[in-house]
């Protein structure tokens, strides 16, 4: 039996995203990521700031890739890098981040059941260890490789500014491990299949995903 739902998660440059669009396109199933967002927002009857809030998941990579139009000097992309403290946006709903945290993890589960669904992002991978007919895949590429991506060759960002943006993203990274799931370390084996796009394209990394998926859960 194919997974019913592929879960995708990423490195900040890795290109997991594009590789989840092109999963979704192939084998026809819906792209969900900030649906989730929206979704639990709905769920815990709360702004969705409060989730965002609570995933505190954004990175500088994030924001850079997001809104960035004009290279960025070494000074001021450091000055975005620095520890920011949490706080819950203005006009957030007061709830206890822990319990959004389960609304989110709730949500995760509701989609994959709905079925025919590529998730990308929000450690769904992690939510659904265990699920049936579920593919769990990590996106991943070396940090050299991700820093020179959105750099854009130096373009963009000077060379050791986006080091340090994919060493904070990975940071990041890490830290939502281990609020959301306890996990300090995150290993292949909690994945189902690792993808490196430092050689492949994300059509051929998205082609790999889909042939995993169709033979998911087969007993041969």
């Amino acid at each position: 039996m194919a997974a019913t739902a592929v879960c995708i998660s990423r490195t900040d440059g890795a290109q997991g995203e594009l590789v989840g669009i092109d999963v979704a396109a192939e084998l026809g199933y819906r792209y969900v990521d900030q649906e989730v967002v929206t979704r639990a927002a709905e769920k815990a009857q709360v702004d969705r700031s409060a989730v965002e809030n609570a995933e505190r998941r954004k990175s500088f990579v994030r924001r850079l890739l997001e809104g960035l139009a004009s290279p960025v000097s070494l000074p001021d992309a450091a000055a975005g890098m620095e520890a920011r403290p949490f706080s819950p946006s203005p006009g957030a709903a007061s709830g206890d981040p822990r319990d959004i945290r389960d609304v989110i993890r709730s949500v995760i589960g509701d989609i994959a059941d709905e079925g025919r669904v590529v998730i990308v992002s929000h450690a769904a991978s992690i939510a659904l260890g265990g699920a049936p007919n579920v593919l769990r895949v990590l996106v991943t590429a070396s940090p050299g490789v991700r820093a020179n991506r959105i750099s854009r060759g130096g373009k963009w960002l000077e060379p050791s500014v986006a080091a340090a943006a994919i060493r904070e993203a990975d940071r990041n990274r890490r830290d939502y491990f281990r609020r959301f799931y306890g996990i300090d370390r995150e290993e292949a084996t909690h994945y189902d299949l690792v993808v490196s796009t430092d050689v492949l394209t994300t059509k051929q990394a998205a082609a790999i995903v889909c042939s995993a998926a169709r033979i998911a859960g087969s007993s041969d």
